[in-house]
């Protein structure tokens, strides 16, 4: 698993009454040169050649340390697996047709009506 901040692009209207602030953040956060304070967070998940991410922009964080310690965290970290499980379970699945296997001897039409 892997934990990745993204330069945050979101522009948020003048009208938005979080604008003040976001701009604050985002001008700090190039001014200290930490990209934590203004980012989009990125979780990656993986198993073998698979991957699923889960983002989170318009974060704030003091440093990775702070975001992994966060309630995010856990939650994107699940919605990341769950993706990835999806994924897995989709190679998992045995083919319609049986070309993988020549030796099969299923007849197109029985392969169908067990589906």
């Amino acid at each position: 698993m892997s934990v990745t901040w993204l330069h945050e692009d979101w522009d948020i209207p003048e009208s938005d009454p979080f604008y003040g602030e976001a701009l604050r953040l985002k001008t700090l956060s190039l001014n200290t040169g930490n990209p934590w304070l203004w980012c989009t967070v990125k979780v990656t998940v993986r198993y073998r050649t698979l991957y699923a991410h889960e983002f989170l922009g318009g974060c704030s964080f003091e440093s990775k340390q702070e975001f992994l310690l966060d309630e995010y965290f856990p939650d994107m970290t699940h919605q990341a697996l769950a993706k990835l499980n999806d994924k897995v379970a989709l190679f998992q699945r045995p083919c319609c047709r049986c070309v993988c296997n020549e030796d099969t001897d299923v007849d197109a039409d029985e392969s169908e009506a067990a589906t």
